[in-house]
């Protein structure tokens, strides 16, 4: 009889490591970054409800955004922090000042293209939620503009991944590049053509981020070229 017993060679013990640590090396980055993805976009939904509730609360004792006295993007956004804010859980309101409500750095499109300082900008009024998120306000004629940083101060600080935009119009909040132009955000809002933040065209500077989430629960804009609000809705 044969009394020899059978195993793995050391060799054959390496290479099957070796097999397993490139396959490991492959798939965790992408596991990794679906679930951070995953995280960001509950964030910008539950957000979303946030400043929608606070919103509607607001409107029962101030009327709507048309009724707010508000001017234009110079202005310092008093007016509309007053009627919006108390509606909201606070942790630090740091107002038009720059008093570390945000990162002092200059926050970038996807494009990777510089683009707005929010903690020094004057027409900004900034406060930090009691969940940590940063948001910062910007007062327009027609609408009120929403920035909110949903991981707080970590990084990248990019538009459309993990800042993102939503306008406060008389009627509803929407988010930020709605290709709906619903309201007085029609492309053409005063004298400014915000037509480069709606819908496809700003999917590639992270403007239409916000309504990508909210409406395809996915942030491919990120990975693939091609998609568009009424044709392609995810990388192949």
């Amino acid at each position: 009889m044969n009394n020899k017993k059978s195993g793995f060679t050391l060799a054959e013990v390496l290479i099957t490591l070796g097999v397993i640590g490139v396959v490991a090396a492959l798939t965790l980055p992408v596991l990794i970054q679906k679930h951070q993805e995953k995280v960001t976009i509950a964030k910008v939904k539950k957000i979303y409800s946030v400043i929608s509730n606070a919103y509607e609360m607001s409107k029962i004792e101030n009327g709507d955004y048309s009724e707010w006295g508000t001017l234009t993007a110079d202005t310092t956004s008093t007016v509309f922090a007053d009627k919006i804010v108390p509606y909201l859980k606070t942790n630090k309101i740091c107002g038009h000042e720059s008093k570390g409500c945000f990162p002092k750095i200059l926050y970038n499109y996807v494009s990777n293209k510089g683009w707005f300082n929010i903690e020094t900008a004057k027409r900004t009024y900034k406060f930090i939620m009691t969940d940590g998120t940063l948001i910062a306000l910007e007062e327009r004629s027609e609408f009120g503009k929403v920035f909110v940083d949903v991981n707080g101060f970590k990084g990248p600080n990019i538009l459309g991944k993990d800042l993102f935009t939503f306008y406060v119009l008389p009627r509803r909040v929407i988010p930020g590049g709605n290709p709906e132009n619903d309201e007085r955000l029609d492309g053409t809002v005063g004298s400014e053509d915000v037509s480069k933040w709606i819908g496809d065209s700003g999917l590639s500077t992270g403007e239409s981020a916000t309504a990508w989430i909210i409406q395809f629960e996915n942030m491919d804009y990120l990975h693939c070229k091609g998609l568009s609000f009424n044709g392609k809705h995810k990388c192949d």
